[in-house]
């Protein structure tokens, strides 16, 4: 057997007490306890070793996706379980404040509704960047879905929404302005209108709530608004343009508009100089208009 004995005999079982074992985020280690013996009669004394636990970190490794743009330039990408190949176009488009990121596997554009983790390990994947599509509330870039959160938000919409058990961000995963204003209750409509004004492209907003309208107007591509609407009119947010948003003092003091007619120039003429480029873009049919 390795071990002689007479009546009593002691053999000492040998551990090794270096010996580390991972179980499940938790390290194991062999404490110092007495060995096992074999004692008279056959008896085992059961004093084994134990196992004294401490705490350890497990490194998780999720998923990360090279895409490559059409400027050579790639990002990576970490998949979460959840994510679907919408969500990764999201983010891409966001990275470069773009309308919309469509992602291409080799020459198939993958399906949104497709499960990210499914994207063969390897395989190289493109990114085709849009302009925003102004038909679509999920097709706007950061920048433009920012303007509508703050109109909706200077005007209380966003609470209203909150209240409900709303939030912006499903209002923005919609695929027509139909289906946004019902994410956005309790506003009646939702309208855009992008226009020119001084060689600058601006887009107003603009939406009914009870018995009033309401709405902002910002310079495309920039967040901030330079003006609001509400039941008291067209107000200022940002001093430089008091200027553009604010009546002329007198009537007379308007010019002929170019020679239009005196029934046009007095229609237009109690008119700020912005509101007044937006009002004749309207009639000259030289907007682009959206919404529901």
């Amino acid at each position: 057997m390795g071990c002689g004995y007479s009546n009593t005999v002691e053999c000492a079982v040998k551990e090794d007490r270096s010996t580390e074992v991972n179980l499940i985020g938790r390290t194991a280690e062999i404490s110092d306890a007495p060995a096992a013996t074999l004692l008279t009669a056959g008896a085992i004394n059961h004093s084994a070793p134990k196992l004294a636990e401490t705490p350890c970190n497990i490194l998780e490794h999720p998923l990360r996706i090279k895409v490559y743009f059409a400027s050579g330039d790639y990002v990576e990408l970490a998949v979460q379980p959840e994510d679907k190949v919408w969500d990764l176009s999201r983010r891409l488009a966001d990275l470069k404040d773009a309308g919309w990121a469509v992602l291409l596997l080799g020459t198939e554009s993958l399906d949104e509704s497709f499960a990210a983790s499914s994207i063969p390990d390897g395989q190289a994947v493109t990114a085709t960047l849009l302009q925003d599509d102004w038909e679509r509330p999920d097709r706007l870039s950061k920048t433009s879905r920012e303007q509508i959160r703050q109109s909706l938000d200077m005007h209380g919409v966003i609470d209203m929404m909150q209240d409900e058990g709303k939030s912006i961000d499903e209002a923005f995963q919609q695929s027509n302005w139909r289906a946004f204003r019902k994410v956005c209750q309790p506003i009646q409509d939702f309208q855009i209108t992008i226009f020119e004004f001084d060689g600058q492209r601006y887009v107003e907003f603009n939406f009914g709530l009870g018995d009033n309208g309401f709405g902002s107007v910002h310079a495309v591509g920039s967040a901030d608004a330079i003006m609001k609407y509400d039941e008291d009119g067209w107000l200022p947010r940002v001093e430089p343009w008091k200027e553009w948003v604010q009546p002329p003092p007198n009537d007379d003091d308007d010019d002929d508009d170019n020679g239009e007619d005196d029934e046009d120039s007095c229609r237009y003429c109690c008119l700020p100089p912005l509101l007044r480029a937006l009002a004749k873009a309207i009639d000259a049919n030289k907007v682009a208009e959206y919404g529901c």
